[in-house]
């Protein structure tokens, strides 16, 4: 019996011993990560659609991070899933890391703050008249005008504006008329922020604010693209040294990190009609820089039409709406009079208003204030290259 219980024992031993000699090989894995789990493919590797070449940082999606390792929902036995550490609440966020661009960028974090003078600020007339004016019984009838906004950029009297405000001529409209452009005049903004009747009625004499205003410079229709491109223009006037005037930014803003301040446009968007027209201003938020679809850009860093995209939700001004500020009267929608209008960061001149579009009105009963406002801004960086291509310097 004695003898029986040490077969036994000796048995069961010999079974251990061979259970262990029968193990599995060790399988290799990215640290911290479970072995069921494939490491990630690379940006590469996983065929990620690229964009152009052209860089265009967004407001929300520019970070450069690692992607956390996949944690499976339900994890068998023999998976050993790495623990979470515990965060400390007193723990500090760490900042983010931003990759470093090219040197046509300049931080927003690193702009510094500037006043805004609103005598910069003007407001563009330009008169086109039809083929039939001089033989017409109802001359009213063969002029039109054409009212935006724009910014002194220099104290000799040189003003920056959207060109399709200012264009010389345009295609024949519905009826067979051909609109020339006859001449454009400018009104500069006082302290008071005085009221101006931009179109008077027929016979009417202009105020004498107005001042007569030369073009300097129009983009080529290539550049222009039907104002897709570089949709500016320069105009200038006959004043003294001591016009005040802003410069403009030449580099392109990076707005990934200390954005903060919104942009802020300023210009003349009322009707043409004979009611006097205000100041207005429009803070809008940055989305990302872009470019439209017709224009000349083809992935490689040159001017041709790159604009900053912002919005404004109609429900984070709508108790504001006509309310008067030093910079002008919170605009109640966006509108047409806004192009060629400068577009401020910081004090910052950094491009102009070329296109956008009202979400809501809410002026209009019932309303549902849910949509937002959107601007396209034409950089000063494309502006001021433009520029220099062409050898002008004021």
């Amino acid at each position: 019996m004695f003898l029986s219980k040490i077969a036994i024992r000796l048995f069961l031993s010999l079974l251990f011993l061979l259970a262990i000699g029968a193990g599995v090989a060790p399988v290799n894995i990215a640290p911290g990560v479970p072995a069921s789990i494939p490491t990630p493919l690379s940006t590469s590797e996983a065929g990620v659609a690229h964009t152009q070449a052209v860089i265009v940082p967004t407001a929300d999606s520019a970070t450069h991070s690692s992607p956390s390792p996949a944690v499976p929902s339900s994890a068998s036995p023999t998976q050993a899933v790495p623990a979470v550490p515990k965060t400390d609440s007193k723990q500090k966020t760490p900042p983010k890391v931003f990759a470093p661009l090219p040197n046509y960028f300049i931080s927003s974090a690193g702009m510094a703050e500037k006043k805004i003078n609103i005598e910069t600020i003007v407001m563009v007339r330009c008169a086109f008249r039809s083929q039939y004016f001089a033989s017409s019984s109802q001359p009213w009838n063969e002029e039109k005008f054409r009212v935006g906004s724009g910014i002194i950029i220099s104290p000799r009297g040189y003003i920056l504006t959207a060109e399709h405000a200012v264009v010389k001529d345009s295609a024949p409209d519905k009826t067979g008329r051909k609109w020339k452009r006859e001449d454009c005049h400018i009104v500069q903004t006082d302290q008071k922020q005085t009221p101006i009747v931009s179109v008077g009625y027929w016979g009417q004499a202009d105020s004498p604010r107005f001042k007569k205003a030369s073009i300097i410079f129009e983009p080529t229709e290539e550049e222009y693209a039907a104002s897709a491109g570089l949709d500016f223009a320069i105009l200038k006037i006959e004043t003294d040294s001591n016009t005040p005037f802003v410069l403009l930014e030449p580099k392109l803003v990076d707005f990934r990190e200390g954005a903060g301040a919104p942009i802020l446009t300023i210009g003349y968007p009322g009707k043409i009609s004979a009611v006097p027209q205000t100041l207005e201003r429009f803070d809008a938020k940055f989305q990302k820089i872009t470019y439209f679809e017709n224009s000349p850009c083809d992935g490689t860093v040159k001017p041709c039409g790159l604009r900053y995209q912002a919005t404004r939700s109609l429900s984070e001004y709508l108790n504001d709406f006509w309310k008067k500020t030093s910079l002008g009267v919170i605009t109640p929608y966006f509108r047409k009079g806004f192009s060629g209008a400068p577009a401020f960061f910081k004090g910052n001149l950094i491009g102009i208003v070329t296109h956008g579009k009202s979400g809501d009105d809410p002026s209009v009963a019932g309303i549902q204030v849910n949509k937002p406002d959107m601007e396209d801004i034409l950089t000063s960086y494309d502006i001021s290259e433009t520029l220099k291509k062409n050898n002008l310097s004021f």
